[in-house]
C-alpha cells in the first residue's frame, strides 16, 4: 500500500467500508493508526473538520493534541467496522484501547466514560464472555441500560430484563410529557417498541411457568 496522509487514508477507508469492501476498508484503518501516530501535534484545519465531529465540544481535539485525536477517531470508525462484519475481537481490541486513551486523559472530558464501557461490554457479550460483559453494563450505569436490558433478554433473564424495559417506558413517557408541555410531538414509535417488549416478556414469562 502507497503512503498516505492520515487524513487521506481514513477518508479512502470510508469509501472503502461504503463500497463493501470491507477488508480494504481495515486495512486502510490500521494505515491511518500508523500516521495518526506518526503526523504533526497540531491539527490542520481540513483534519479539525474531521476530528471535531467526534465529539461534542469542539476545543476538545485541539487540547488533546493531533496525534491523541487523530488516533481516537480512527478507533471509533475501525471498532464500528468490525461490528459490522460480525468481527468480535476486533471490536473488543478498539474498544479497550478507547477506554484506555479514555482514561489517560480524564480531564479531556472526551465522552462519557459509559459510552466506552457499554461499547467494551457489547463486544464481550457477542463473545460469549457473559460475566465480564454484564459487569461492564452495570458499570456503565443508567445510559447503558437498554444494552442491559436485551442482554438480559438475549441470555432467557426475562425476569431481570423486564424491570429494565418497565424503566426505560417509565423515562420515556417522563420525557413524552416534557415534550408535550413545550407543544412538541409525542414519541409514539419508541413508546409502543418498549411496551411492546415488556408485554412480550411478561407472555413469556407466563407461559414458561
Amino acid at each position: 500500500m502507497r503512503e498516505m496522509s492520515w487524513l487521506e487514508a481514513l477518508e479512502n477507508a470510508r469509501q472503502a467500508s461504503r463500497d463493501l469492501d470491507y477488508a480494504r476498508a481495515e486495512q486502510l484503518f490500521l494505515h491511518a493508526l500508523a500516521r495518526a501516530q506518526e503526523a504533526s501535534l497540531d491539527l490542520t484545519e481540513a483534519e479539525k473538520e474531521v476530528v471535531g465531529s467526534t465529539w461534542l465540544d469542539p476545543t476538545v481535539p485541539q487540547r488533546l493534541g493531533g496525534r491523541v485525536a487523530r488516533r481516537i477517531t480512527t478507533l471509533e470508525e475501525l471498532g464500528w467496522l468490525y461490528a459490522t462484519v460480525d468481527e468480535f475481537e476486533g471490536k473488543e481490541r478498539t474498544a479497550r484501547e478507547l477506554l484506555a486513551l479514555y482514561d489517560a486523559h480524564p480531564e479531556q472530558d472526551l465522552r462519557d466514560r459509559s459510552y466506552y464501557l457499554s461499547i467494551l461490554a457489547s463486544a464481550l457479550a457477542d463473545q460469549g464472555k457473559d460475566e465480564e460483559a454484564e459487569q461492564l453494563f452495570l458499570a456503565a450505569g443508567p445510559q447503558a441500560v437498554h444494552s442491559l436490558a436485551g442482554f438480559y433478554r438475549r441470555r432467557g433473564r426475562l425476569a431481570e430484563a423486564e424491570p429494565l424495559y418497565q424503566q426505560i417506558l417509565a423515562r420515556r413517557r417522563r420525557s413524552a410529557c416534557r415534550v408535550l408541555s413545550h407543544g412538541g410531538n409525542k414519541p409514539w414509535s419508541w413508546r409502543t417498541f418498549t411496551t411492546s417488549r415488556v408485554s412480550s416478556l411478561k407472555r413469556r414469562r407466563l407461559s414458561s411457568t
